[in-house]
């Protein structure tokens, strides 16, 4: 019987395009869709009810909940942003990053209480993961397929927006480790500017090899933007990149950077000075980004008020920072924070 080290090997293994076959290159690869409503989470406990409000409570006589809260939306705005949940998993208390009902539950509360309606996931665990959330009956998702058990995702509302075909851009430096970018069209229902949509979760680890294979595949990445890539045309622009990138702008190695092409290009532009804000816990630092080209520029605004982009911390906020009955009995909502940036979803005179 193979261990778990050879187990994990040969579906790594598995997962990795050999270098000499063409198709290897690029490829357009189908995702599919998981269309809702959800379940309600059964085991959830009355504190963490995932479409209630914050303060809900269950009726007393009967136990049934209160009529979901409404739905917070910004008419003429939306939000678009990036959330790497740290290996969900299609169920409860898997063996890489165990949870239970309470934690997915206070997922599903902090997704709810923010309301983003464009929101790029890593780290998903095919379409049974979300479904696992009990989420509100107006979401919808796209999961890619390239990922293992870590597939990237787009959860998105669909009162707010409509999505095209997706497709998975396989780059030439892509393991199982890392994911394949996923693509889809995003069009705004109040007629604001379609844009395409890529959910990016590079390479990990700060070492100097991981570094150079990560900006091998930010090469690739740039260069698929720019020509496309054998099997892969160009997308069509504006852009908005979202995701993990496993780097920071000023480098997480001896500030050497794998992200310099994107950096570098003036018709990009990473939305984060107004919220500079590390988004991963374990080593304090920023890599997860929201980059959008220069096109969007008009629309990239916040509503008055609101700063343009946001990390929101979770991980020091009750009650997601200190909730009883987790797994572990303490956070186990994710390692990573979410961050989001603001859009007009109408065009400005």
């Amino acid at each position: 019987m193979l261990t778990r080290a050879l187990m994990i090997a040969a579906l790594i293994a598995a997962c990795t395009p050999p270098a000499d076959d063409p198709a290897s290159t690029a490829r357009v690869a189908p995702a599919y869709e998981a269309g809702w409503p959800f379940a309600p989470i059964d085991a959830a406990p009355p504190d963490a009810a995932p479409d209630a409000a914050p303060d809900a409570e269950p009726d007393a006589e009967t136990g049934d909940w209160p009529t979901p809260r409404a739905v917070f939306t910004t008419p003429g705005y939306l939000q678009i942003g990036t959330f790497n949940i740290d290996w969900l998993g299609a169920r409860f208390e898997s063996e890489f990053t165990p949870r239970n009902a309470v934690d997915y539950a206070m997922i599903a509360r902090l997704l709810v209480e923010w309301d983003i309606d464009v929101l790029a996931l890593q780290e998903i665990e095919g379409a049974a993961a979300l479904d696992l959330l009990g989420l509100p009956r107006h979401w919808r998702a796209v999961v890619g397929r390239s990922g293992w058990s870590q597939n990237p995702a787009i959860l998105y509302r669909s009162d707010r927006v409509t999505l095209g075909e997706p497709r998975e851009i396989h780059l030439p430096d892509t393991t199982a480790s890392s994911k394949d970018p996923l693509v889809v069209e995003v069009t705004p229902l109040e007629g604001g500017p379609m844009f395409t949509l890529v959910v990016v979760h590079l390479h990990p680890y700060g070492d100097a090899e991981s570094t150079a294979y990560r900006a091998a595949q930010v090469a690739h990445l740039h260069q698929w933007l720019d020509d496309g890539l054998p099997g892969a045309p160009p997308p069509r622009w504006p852009v908005v990149l979202a995701g993990d990138f496993n780097d920071s702008i000023e480098g997480i190695r001896r500030g050497q950077t794998a992200l310099g092409p994107l950096i570098d290009d003036p018709r990009l532009t990473f939305i984060e000075d107004e919220c500079p804000d590390p988004t991963e816990l374990h080593f304090n630092s920023r890599i997860d980004h929201v980059i959008a080209s220069a096109e969007l520029a008009p629309v990239l605004r916040p509503p008055p008020g609101e700063p343009a982009c946001t990390v929101i911390h979770f991980d020091e906020t009750s009650p997601y920072a200190d909730y009883p009955g987790g797994y572990r009995d303490r956070q186990t909502i994710s390692t990573h924070r979410p961050v989001f940036a603001w859009m007009r979803s109408i065009m400005p005179n």
